[in-house]
């Protein structure tokens, strides 16, 4: 990460017209050159972060007085900056210490959310379902748009043993559909049908970063990029179905807490959901006491 810049430092010999001040920076940022303050510090924030992108800048680091974004200053950083790379903000006693990186890789990725790209990155530098199964009983295979899915399945419980992918175009659709056949696997191929692109975008997905899209996140509307896996595999099912003679597309899979969830006693998970009853209400402005846990029924 590179140095921290002082924004209301700058802001404020921008304005007093130190423009040598302002430009004998250029050595450690030159893209200060190209930029403008703003009467909104948050606006001027963004402005400046997007002049560090445009002048081939791939991370930077500034403080900025929280006095000066008002309330709920953290979120609204994440909201704005997050379009432009991966947003991580720090306290630092009257400062917020805004760190953004990855903005090349960014700019790529323009056709996915911003709150998946990080997740996206990530999972493309650790590809582990790529390749091709070998012919075995219970494979079956589909292919579209250069793009190949493979699946194993048990015909016992109809359930995807191991599931990988060939052909994808490019890093970002190679990392989708790598975290999709690790998120089906293990699951019943009807319930990979329904529900593996969502279990993916949710693998991927920051949740401190701004939510995809307003309201309930589906494949539908998380973006183009989740099109082709949902294709792939519900051509698959269909395959599967129609040869093994299922007829109907019920799904009655519920996937069972975690072992060590199951362990606790009821008190225990009483305690552990406390503190998130707490943060809910919180967030949706409920007064404190409104919820309450009157039992866990296992």
């Amino acid at each position: 990460m590179s140095q921290i810049l002082d924004y209301d430092e700058l802001a404020r010999a921008y304005e007093e017209t130190l423009l040598t001040t302002l430009r004998g920076h250029a050595a450690a940022a030159p893209f200060l050159d190209i930029w403008v303050p703003d009467e909104d510090p948050l606006r001027g924030l963004l402005s400046m972060v997007e002049a560090a992108q445009a002048s081939g800048q791939d991370d930077l680091s500034v403080k900025i007085l929280r006095s000066s974004l008002g309330d709920n200053a953290e979120a609204s950083i994440k909201t704005e900056i997050g379009s432009v790379g991966h947003v991580v903000v720090d306290e630092d006693d009257a400062h917020l210490l805004v760190q953004v990186s990855l903005m090349q890789e960014w700019q790529d990725m323009s056709a996915i959310p911003a709150s998946m790209r990080f997740g996206v990155i990530n999972a493309g530098k650790n590809i582990s379902h790529e390749g091709e199964l070998e012919s075995a009983d219970g494979l079956y295979t589909t292919q579209a748009e250069g793009v190949t899915l493979s699946v194993l399945i048990d015909p016992d419980d109809h359930v995807v043993k191991v599931a990988k992918h060939t052909g994808a175009k490019d890093m970002a659709q190679r990392a989708v559909f790598d975290v999709f056949c690790d998120r089906i696997a293990g699951l019943p191929l009807q319930e990979a049908a329904d529900h593996g692109c969502l279990k993916t975008i949710n693998a991927l997905t920051d949740k401190k970063a701004q939510r995809a899209v307003p309201g309930i996140v589906t494949h539908f509307n998380a973006g183009d990029i989740f099109d082709l896996p949902l294709m792939l595999i519900r051509d698959l099912n269909t395959t599967y179905r129609r040869e093994i003679k299922i007829a109907g597309t019920e799904n009655f899979f519920h996937p069972a807490p975690k072992d060590d969830w199951q362990a606790l006693s009821d008190d225990a998970k009483v305690e552990l959901l406390k503190p998130l009853i707490v943060k809910f209400s919180e967030m949706r402005g409920l007064d404190e006491g409104i919820l309450e846990i009157l039992s866990i029924d296992n």
